[in-house]
Parts: structure tokens; sequence; C-alpha cells
């Protein structure tokens, strides 16, 4: 259940990152700018790199100092990645560019897992934008995706999620719902807690979920707030409500 756009092959640098990990990737780009600027300049300016293989090679970026050798759209990325790492609001003018480049930092998130440092803070706070800002609903589905990827990988989701709500719309139960037809537990168990309810199938949820969905409201209730957030409720005034039923 991959939604992410990125089907095309990895960079060498990308490759290096998937088969032998972090610190191999630092090192196999550390030895080629040591070898020649430039060429190593063309390895990051790839533009099949991923932003995880990036945010990787940003420390072996600031020691070596090539951040003018970098293309426009990854001098943004550097940018704003280092405007979260401070606690610093971004600067991002709402334009078509900075668009694309926040739907690549969050998109090609999914390549690659357990980066450590502050990497989903930057994806948390790219997928934050990019639904305040943009309400970009094409990525509804790789974001889901993506928050059940660290739920598997024991990885902290809250913040994730309160993003993901913040498009405020029926559609994101949608995308969680069909985390109920998985092959993992972890997976139906996550569903079922962001859902709020018991249900069987996704076939079964989504049924349920129509028959009423123009009179549900968006609550903004998240895990920063409660242990078994409603996410969805029912309008004052009328009887049905997503999370009758068994709390999990």
């Amino acid at each position: 259940m991959v939604y992410c756009m990125y089907f095309f092959s990895f960079c060498k640098l990308d490759e290096i990152l998937k088969k032998e990990g972090k610190a191999t990737c630092q090192r196999y780009f550390k030895s080629k700018l040591e070898e020649n600027r430039n060429l190593a300049a063309r390895l990051v300016n790839d533009t099949r790199i991923t932003f995880p293989c990036f945010f990787v090679l940003m420390p072996v970026l600031e020691e070596k100092n090539i951040y003018s050798l970098l293309r426009d759209d990854l001098k943004k990325a550097y940018d704003f990645s280092q405007s979260v790492s401070v606690n610093k609001p971004s600067n991002l003018k709402k334009d078509m560019k900075n668009k694309i480049m926040l739907k690549w930092i969050v998109e090609s998130s999914l390549l690659h897992n357990n980066l450590g440092g502050n990497f989903n803070e930057v994806v948390d706070v790219a997928v934050s934008i990019l639904a305040n800002e943009y309400r970009e609903l094409s990525l509804l589905g790789t974001i889901s995706e993506l928050i059940f990827l660290r739920y598997r990988n024991d990885e902290n989701i809250h913040d994730l999620v309160w993003a993901y709500f913040r498009f405020n719309t029926p559609i994101t139960l949608k995308y969680i719902a069909r985390f109920l037809d998985s092959k993992n537990p972890k997976d139906r168990k996550l569903a079922k807690k962001l859902l709020g309810c018991e249900a069987k199938s996704c076939k079964d949820f989504l049924k349920y979920m129509t028959e009423d969905e123009s009179k549900m409201i968006y609550t903004d209730e998240s895990f920063q707030y409660a242990s078994n957030p409603r996410v969805y409720a029912a309008k004052e005034g009328t009887d049905h409500d997503l999370h009758k039923g068994k709390q999990v």
C-alpha cells in the first residue's frame, strides 16, 4: 500500500544509503568531495536524489562548505531544514516552486527509514504547511502511509497525525480505514485508534461513515491533548456519531 510518486531509480548516493546505511553514505560523499568538489556536487545535485538522502548529507555539506554549489531547490530545502532545527518559523513564500519542494520532502521521505536527528520533525512541518497553506489533498495517501510506517518502526507519530488531520476533510479517515485490512496487527491497531471505533474492515467502516458524512464536523482533537482523540463528531442536533461504540 504505497502512494509515493517516486518510481524512478535511485541515484548513486541513495543506493549507498539504502544498501549500506547513513555512515557509509556520508563517508563516500566526503571522499568524493576531497577528490573533486565539482564532481561531488554533481552527485548531490542529481535530480533523482531523495530528501532523506540529502538530509543525511547535510552535515557533510556544512563541514565542507559547499552550499554555494547546490542547485536552488536544494538550497531552499537546506534552509527550510535549518529553520526547523533551530525552531524558527519558515520564511517560505507561498508559490509553486516551494510547494514542489515541500512535496518532494514528504513524498520521498517514504523511501528511507530511521534516519534520526530531527528528520521526522522537518517532514512534519512540511506536512503542516502543505495542509494549512496549500491544502494539498493529493498527498493524503502518502502521509497516511508514512504515519503507519513510523508506527511500525516505533517512532513518534503525534505531530504527523495532527498535521495530517489539519487537512480538515473526512477523506483522511478513508485513507486510514484502508489499514483495517492490513495483515500487520500494528496497522490494524493504529487504524482503529485513529478512527476512534471498532471496525472489522475498511468496507464496513466506509459504509458506516458515509451514511451521514455531511453531518460530520472536525473537532481538532489530537494525541497532544487526548489518548483517544475524537477527530470527527456529529454536528449538534444529529444522532449520528462516528465514535459510537467501543473506544480503543
